[in-house]
């Protein structure tokens, strides 16, 4: 066969990029770098190759006889190997990989040649011989070859692989001369030619061995091209060291010998390299770590930096020699250690930028000051004086948009090659001057986070500035969150307006402008009336729309200065300020007054909703007007609305107050008169139309006032429903009438029924049936002779509760009647669904009977008719003249009450009246 005619022919080593595997895609902290390759993954071209050579080296050690042919034939086949990989993945340094193959032909040619010599020519192993000039030829092309991808792949400040690479190259060095170079060249048999040309292969095996001895330590084991060239140099170096070695010990080498097994796996490493897809990442300059000393690496270093005191220990060498190398790894150590220091350095560095940048971005008060802080922090965290570019983006509706940075902005395209690779996880490219890592400015809103710069970043570098993204994430979500927290804090969550504490913050500032200015300031109270049956009728969520919808009204209908606030519920509240008269307020709160006059649609259905409003002004008063006081003016004219049927607007005046201080002390009374039981009872008859005969009597209460004098139930029921008095008032007057009902039971009256009114805040009163039957007992009076008297007020809280408590009073016996008929909550559905004894026709309807009036007429007839239809008894009202009377009784209405029988009076004269002959009562006229 043919073989290398000397010692240390063909050396070489490969290199491979860092952080970068045998499919080209660089892993970096996680994230993945697009490489330049383009290739597809998994092609299996090298695979094939490698199948073929090893088939043919099989043949070259089992049949001796074709070795020359099969030996050519796989060199060759190395060689084609390489040219058709530049060909099909077209690496970015092709020029490299075209010296290789140069090389790789320069090798196989030196082998025919040698073979040539020795077998067809008989030559007894020729040196110097033309063999030579290939075999070392192979050596520069080699290194050419190994020197540009060390350009391509070698970052300018990786100075701990540079370091790393000498102490390898010194230690392997230190052997080479001992063992091979001096050995050579002191060999009695050689003549001077040989000596140099035996010396010149280890001297290119160190040379080709120096070149990428930086690029190894720069992790490049972790690219499948690149461990194929490792392989086979390391196959090709120990052939010839083995070969070496045997000629200086006199001995021939035999061909297809285990020697062979070297130089055949270089042929097959370096052809799979070429072939693999990796082989075009080869040349890219990775992105380095800051400290790349791992445990293996620092064992290889310490094992080398040991040669020295091995080889003085165990060779013969002038101790000047060995002192000399051993010198050298001492400094390299050295300034290794002092490398590892700087890292440690700027580790530290890195994690007090992190943690101060941490702690300005908790204190910053708003968004624009976090993106700031973020910037600042980038640019720390690098630490250069070259020059940087940080951007912050963020992609809202597949838009790539550029918040805060320093320097140009990208442009579209450029923005959504970024945005991509934020959405893979972020990226640090080969040249390690761009990274990407990805960030979230808001919930729905991711970003990014990009940082350019004129010198390489390692990945150190990258992954702190991702720490930095996440940082910033948690800084964006806590600014969002308090955000949102301060809106809910002071913003209706239904309508967005405004609640009441952020109102009255404003509407102070507001007062505060007004009294330096000399302007005025509109307060106005907004409240629906009768919102509650737009609840109870249509639902909860037609009630929330509508809210939402007069929200917006009132916002079209006034000036855009103008503050506008829900304070709960149907209220609304409305800040005008730099008026300079009160005229303009009633101006503004007129048009949102008509603003209500539209009907609001909600699910196609139209529901006419009014409002009452209550203005106050500062400046139309003698007093000034702080915020409270402004607040309660609003109020009482609201107040003044509602009172006076709602749907119209009402300024506030002194009056107002006036009453207000009228109505408080009038409820310290009411208090007080309840407490002394200060009332008294009246009765008035209710008569049978017919026959003049005296049926019943409602009972009326009076409140006998200190300086007021006798007042009726209407200066003060409200007040007392208000309180809550009304309960104790109540269960008085029930225990009251039932007392005197039996006291007349007794005088002879059987049959007189006692009305008692109700108010619907007793009714709701969990224990109101407890007193009622408690009365009942308590004065011995049959359930049938009680009524009570209830106003279609109750119809407003139309509950299951309510239907129940009046279920439970009718089985026990009392008769339940309503009161006021047809001006409250009428609805038929409500006399089907409570089940009522009695029906009373209010006294308006009343009014215009005896007076040829159709309508009146009519409208009466009907009540009467569906009472009858129900089987319910009827009473008429508020019967003053004769004329009412006679109508009614052709109408067949039963019974009645009014002035034109009796006014209310108290228990003697109704004892008095009694015993009256009814006819009297039939025929008498007003009273």
């Amino acid at each position: 066969m043919s073989t290398p005619a000397h010692p240390g022919a063909h050396a070489a080593s490969a290199t491979w990029p860092a952080g970068v595997d045998d499919r080209g895609s660089a892993h970096l902290g996680g994230r993945h770098a697009k490489t330049a390759a383009g290739v597809p993954v998994g092609f299996a071209w090298w695979q094939r190759y490698l199948v073929f050579a090893v088939a043919v080296s099989i043949l070259f050690f089992v049949f001796p006889a074709y070795h020359l042919l099969l030996w050519t034939l796989l060199g060759l086949s190395c060689v084609v190997a390489t040219v058709v990989g530049v060909i099909r993945y077209r690496p970015s340094h092709r020029s490299a990989w075209y010296l290789l193959a140069v090389a790789e032909f320069s090798f196989i040619v030196g082998d025919t040649a040698y073979n040539l010599l020795v077998e067809v020519l008989h030559q007894d192993d020729p040196l110097p011989s033309i063999a030579d000039v290939f075999y070392l030829a192979t050596y520069p092309l080699v290194a050419v070859a190994l020197f540009l991808f060390m350009g391509g792949r070698s970052s300018p400040r990786d100075w701990a692989s540079l370091i790393d690479g000498l102490i390898f190259i010194t230690g392997l060095g230190l052997l080479a001369w001992v063992f091979l170079m001096v050995s050579n060249f002191e060999a009695g048999n050689l003549t001077l030619a040989q000596r140099v040309i035996s010396v010149a292969y280890p001297l290119g095996d160190v040379l080709v061995v120096a070149m990428p001895a930086r690029l190894v330590a720069n992790g490049g084991l972790r690219v499948r091209s690149m461990q194929f060239l490792l392989l086979g140099a390391a196959g090709l170096l120990i052939a010839n060291v083995l070969y070496g070695l045997i000629r200086l010990n006199g001995a021939w080498y035999v061909v297809g010998g285990p020697v062979d097994s070297g130089w055949v796996l270089f042929y097959l490493a370096w052809g799979c390299a070429a072939l693999h897809p990796s082989m075009a990442t080869i040349g890219q300059i990775p992105p380095p770590r800051s400290d790349q000393t791992g445990g293996l690496r620092m064992a290889g270093l310490a094992v080398v930096s040991l040669i020295a005191a091995a080889v003085f220990m165990t060779s013969a060498q002038p101790a000047a020699t060995v002192g000399l190398f051993a010198a050298a790894l001492f400094l390299l150590v050295i300034a290794r250690l002092r490398l590892l220091l700087g890292v440690y350095h700027r580790s530290v560095a890195r994690e007090r930028t992190l943690r101060s940048t941490s702690q300005t971005l908790v204190a910053a008060p708003g968004l624009p000051d976090i993106y700031q802080v973020a910037l600042d922090g980038a640019r720390a965290l690098i630490r250069t004086r070259a020059q940087i570019h940080v951007g912050i983006y963020v992609c809202r509706a597949d838009e790539v948009m550029f918040l805060a940075g320093t320097g140009p902005e990208h442009d579209a395209s450029s923005r959504a090659e970024l945005w991509q690779s934020a959405a893979a996880g972020g990226l640090l490219d080969a040249a390690g001057t761009l990274s990407v890592t990805p960030l979230h400015v808001g919930a729905d809103e991711p970003g990014m986070l990009v940082v350019e710069t004129a010198t390489p970043l390692t990945l150190d570098q990258h992954e702190a500035l991702a720490t930095l993204a996440a940082q910033v994430t948690l800084a964006v979500t806590s600014a969002h969150l308090a955000d949102d927290l301060r809106r809910r804090a002071f913003h209706d969550s239904l309508t967005g307006l405004p609640n009441r504490a952020l109102f009255q913050h404003r509407a102070q500032h507001a007062l505060n402008m007004a009294t330096r200015n000399g302007t005025c300031v509109a307060m106005l109270l907004l409240d629906l009336d009768d919102f509650k049956s737009v609840n109870d009728t249509h639902g909860h969520r037609t009630g929330d729309e509508v809210l939402r919808d007069v929200a917006a009204r009132m916002q079209a209908a006034l000036p855009h200065d103008a503050a506008v606030s829900r304070f709960n519920g149907d209220e609304f509240a409305v800040l005008i300020e730099d008026l300079t008269d009160a005229d303009q307020a009633d101006g503004l709160a007129e048009r949102m007054g008509r603003s209500f006059l539209e009907p609001f649609t909600v699910d196609g259905e139209a529901l006419t909703v009014h409002a009452s409003i209550g203005l106050a002004v500062t400046g139309t008063t003698d007093d000034t007007m702080d915020l409270t006081r402004l607040l309660q003016s609003a109020d009482l004219a609201l107040r003044a609305a509602k009172e006076g049927g709602g749907g119209q607007t009402v300024r506030f005046h002194p009056d107002l107050h006036t009453r207000k201080l009228d109505r408080i002390t009038l409820r310290r009374d009411l208090e007080r008169a309840v407490a002394a039981g200060k009332f008294t009872l009246q009765y008035q008859p209710v008569v049978s139309i017919d026959t003049g005969r005296i049926t019943g009597c409602e009972a009326l209460i009076r409140w006998q006032h200190p300086t007021r004098g006798l007042l009726p139930p209407g200066e003060f029921v409200a007040l007392a429903e208000e309180t809550g008095l009304i309960v104790d008032l109540g269960r008085w007057v029930l225990d009251q009438a039932c007392a005197q009902a039996r006291a007349w039971t007794e005088a002879g009256h059987r049959h007189l029924a006692m009305a008692v009114n109700v108010s619907a805040y007793q009714l709701h009163e969990t224990g109101f049936l407890d007193d009622v039957r408690s009365a009942l007992r308590k004065h011995r009076l049959d359930p049938g002779q009680l009524v009570l008297e209830l106003t279609e007020s109750i119809f407003a809280d139309d509950t299951y509760a309510t239907a129940e408590q009046l279920r439970a009073l009718r089985e026990s016996g009392v008769k339940i009647a309503i009161d006021d008929f047809g001006t409250g909550y009428s609805s038929l559905s409500y006399l089907q669904k409570f089940n009522f004894d009695i029906l009373k026709i209010d006294k308006s309807f009343v009014d215009a009977l005896g007076r040829s009036d159709a309508n009146a007429r009519a409208m009466v007839q009907a009540i009467i008719f569906l009472a009858d239809a129900l089987h319910l008894d009827v009473i008429a009202e508020g019967i003053e003249r004769p004329e009412q009377r006679d109508e009614l009784r052709t109408l067949r209405c039963r019974s009645g009450q009014g002035y034109l029988y009796s006014k209310p009076v108290d228990a003697d004269r109704m004892t008095v009246l009694l015993k009256q002959p009814p006819q009297t009562w039939a025929d008498r006229g007003p009273r």
